[in-house]
């Protein structure tokens, strides 16, 4: 019995193994292949020229984006990918909270909720970088996967936290927004356009 049940326990893990492994092989290629192709294209189209996913991505996204698996990849860390590519400055996302009165006149703006350890801090920052997966949903005005419904989930819910932590007196509502803090690129900075800029994504009213 127990040389049985041990045994069920290998075959659990090593089916969890596969599962695992599985999905991090199909996001590793999905990112260094959707890369590729649009460091191609960028070289051999004209610039504004909109790129469509190919079967290969539509197939691959279909998986990732299976009712389950999107959860267990944010979960364990493995959607987790990179916003930059040198010599360009990655562009960071920031959540605001506008707090307003009875009158609908902003009183407050805050931007992180009350964390207190480094490690909060840290998983913050690395959850809202998250946030590059709702502005590609933008890019393609059309798309709305589960994931970016999750994220505008996510974003509700911070927004939310921050209003229900806020000490401000006389707040009645507010407005949660997702803005992208823009960095000029290595053309732009040798221009002389250097400032950096706020644009606003998404937005949602908490009350």
């Amino acid at each position: 019995m127990k040389e049985k049940l041990i045994n069920n326990r290998k075959n659990l893990f090593f089916l969890f193994t596969i599962f695992h492994f599985t999905i991090v092989i199909f996001s590793t290629f999905l990112g260094g292949y959707s890369t590729a192709k649009e460091y191609f294209h960028e070289r051999t189209v004209s610039k504004g020229d909109s790129l469509e996913p190919d079967l290969i991505q539509k197939t691959v996204r279909s998986f990732l984006n299976t009712p389950g698996i999107t959860p267990y990849a944010i979960i364990a860390g493995i959607d987790a990918g990179y916003g930059f590519f040198a010599p360009n400055v990655a562009s960071s996302y920031i959540i605001e909270c506008a707090i307003k009165n009875r009158t609908g006149e902003i009183i407050s703006r805050q931007y992180t909720p009350n964390l207190s350890t480094q490690e909060a801090r840290n998983r913050y920052e690395t959850l809202v970088s998250d946030f590059q997966e709702r502005m590609k949903a933008l890019e393609k005005a059309d798309e709305k996967t589960l994931y970016t419904r999750y994220l505008d989930i996510v974003l509700k819910k911070i927004g939310q936290n921050i209003y229900d932590q806020s000490s401000v007196a006389d707040k009645s509502n507010g407005t949660v927004t997702l803005y992208l803090y823009k960095y000029p690129n290595l053309n732009d900075y040798i221009a002389g356009n250097r400032k950096p800029v706020l644009i606003s994504l998404v937005a949602f009213d908490i009350n």
